[in-house]
């Protein structure tokens, strides 16, 4: 009966750390922009990429991106690409500890032109 209680215990601590130390996946997309992001509380880190898909056939000027409505990401930035096959990326430590969400925002401008893509928890 103690090994089958030691047992039952191992195996809910373990499931637990297992679950702990999953990276949780955010993604979205626009009509140009394909995003997606990943948290890893465990390791207290985050990471975001970041892909022009559009067809325009004007140059990408000057990118500039923002993300907004999370607690745990507040990450923005600009780029001047040097081709219309864009990928951006980063990654970095988390400031806080990390606050469970289910969405953010993230803020694409350039040309002149702005999209919100809602990248949701996968």
């Amino acid at each position: 009966m103690k090994k089958q209680v030691m047992g039952f215990l191992f195996f809910v601590c373990f499931a637990g750390l297992t679950g702990c130390s999953s990276p949780v996946q955010f993604s979205g997309k626009s009509e140009h922009w394909s995003a997606a992001s990943s948290i890893n509380p465990s390791a207290n880190e985050k990471s975001y990429n970041i892909r022009y898909i559009g067809d325009d056939k004007e140059q990408l000027q000057q990118v500039n991106y923002m993300f907004t409505g999370s607690k745990n990401f507040h990450n923005s930035g600009k780029t001047q690409p040097t081709s219309n096959r864009l990928k951006i990326s980063g990654a970095s430590t988390l400031e806080t500890p990390y606050a469970e969400e289910e969405c953010m925002l993230l803020i694409m401008e350039w040309n002149g032109k702005k999209e919100t893509i809602t990248l949701v928890k996968n």
